[in-house]
């Protein structure tokens, strides 16, 4: 009974709360709905799948930190609502300005890039001595995931997303690149990863008006991120460690694709539960900010990776995520409707410029951080310099691409 009555509440609010939204931005597509949706959602799931599985059991108390956590995150939207309503048209149209955008340049930067990637795995896999091979955590995470080939990583992100949005029958040569980029995240076994960029696609197409929400676009998003999930642990189990594809490798693959859809939620919720295992630090917080001024003064680097393991679900899986919310509660104690605040300011503030410039750079970005909020059901994204790495590139790519285009225009004029 205690449980249903907080449920309720929190009902309430996400409907209450939702329909401000609507009612200040004049659309259902705004950061605090990417955020608060799917974590209803998914809580409901995991707390069904508790029940149904015998997991640990669901710590009602937790649901009030997304509670007030909301309410927070509401706040500036409501402040940047006010200041939209006075710089442009309640009903000003979701569409971007022209891209001076030529898709073969596209082709052609990405191409040779990506073609240098690929030597590089194959390279590294001829000649490292890996326990595992193409799909593994080794090589994903010790040889792609630093110096160099970390940075292009997060280069082939933006021109997945900035492909994929621009493909077309007429520019039908971008899913090659796309494809290609999709298959660098896979190779990098980083499964958010994986998502996160064609959420992003997928949110800007919707906020452009290009794409509408239906039960068939959840209904493929859903397949796909499940498809994808599981092509990536077959790549891991199967195709590196050598092992055959039975009815064992099945259930592995799907008590995972449980753990991990629910290991954001139930992590808060054991954590809360047993009194909170981690010590308050906002530098895990602010850790990219935090990095990025070590780097420069040779300090040692703040950890993005959070200690304290959790078994909420079976033996042998094992969560440290606490969900977008419950990491800032945990790490940031009586700071945490400041931190919820400043994040919140941070991504309207993108939402705003979207919508007053219409120019497709700081529609990426905001379609980027929508992406990263919608996976806050899961974790909280912004402890990695990935994240805000992105952004910046996101700003030079369109700017050199513009640039370029430009200046292949005034050369036609001229001749």
């Amino acid at each position: 009974m205690y449980f249903i009555l907080i449920y309720l509440c929190l009902l309430s609010e996400v409907i209450m709360l939702a329909f401000i939204e609507k009612k200040l931005w004049n659309t259902y597509y705004t950061p605090l709905n990417f955020l608060m949706i799917p974590y209803f959602i998914v809580m409901n799931i995991s707390v069904l799948t508790v029940n149904i599985y015998d997991l640990y059991p669901f710590y009602a108390e937790s649901l009030y930190v997304w509670m007030l956590g909301l309410l927070c995150f509401a706040t500036p939207s409501w402040a940047f609502a006010c200041i939209r309503e006075k710089i442009l048209p309640k009903d000003a149209p979701a569409t971007q300005q022209p891209f001076a955008f030529d898709p073969k340049i596209l082709f052609f930067v990405a191409f040779p890039l990506l073609v240098v990637y690929y030597l590089h795995v194959r390279s590294v896999l001829a000649s490292a001595p890996l326990t595992g091979g193409i799909g593994s955590d080794e090589l994903g995470e010790n040889i792609l995931g630093k110096g160099i080939w970390a940075h292009m990583f997060n280069f082939f992100i933006v021109i997945e997303i900035i492909s994929l949005y621009f493909f077309s029958k007429k520019n039908w040569y971008l899913i090659i690149i796309f494809i290609l980029c999709f298959l660098i995240c896979i190779i990098n076994q980083v499964k958010s990863w994986i998502m996160i960029p064609v959420f992003a696609c997928l949110i800007l197409k919707i906020i452009t008006g290009k794409v509408r929400i239906s039960l068939r676009t959840i209904l493929f998003t859903l397949l796909f991120g499940f498809g994808f999930f599981f092509l990536s642990y077959y790549l891991s189990i199967v195709t590196s460690e050598g092992n055959e594809f039975d009815d064992k490798v099945v259930e592995y693959i799907t008590r995972n694709f449980i753990h991990y859809l629910t290991s954001g939620v139930l992590g808060l919720s054991m954590d809360m539960d047993k009194g909170i295992l981690e010590q308050q630090d906002l530098t895990y917080i602010f850790a990219p900010f935090c990095n990025v001024y070590n780097l420069i003064t040779g300090n040692e680097m703040a950890s993005c990776l959070n200690t304290f393991y959790l078994t909420t679900t079976w033996l042998g899986f094992a969560t440290n995520i606490r969900t977008f919310i419950g990491t800032i509660y945990v790490f940031s104690g009586p700071w945490t409707p400041i931190v919820i605040a400043f994040w919140s300011s941070f991504i309207y503030f993108f939402k705003l410029m979207s919508d007053k410039t219409r120019q497709i750079s700081w529609l990426l970005a905001y379609a980027w951080l929508s992406a990263l909020l919608t996976l806050g059901w899961f974790d909280y994204y912004f402890a990695l310099l990935n994240s805000l790495e992105v952004i910046v590139l996101f700003f030079i790519i369109c700017y050199l691409f513009n640039l370029i285009s430009n200046k292949d225009a005034n050369r036609s004029e001229q001749v």
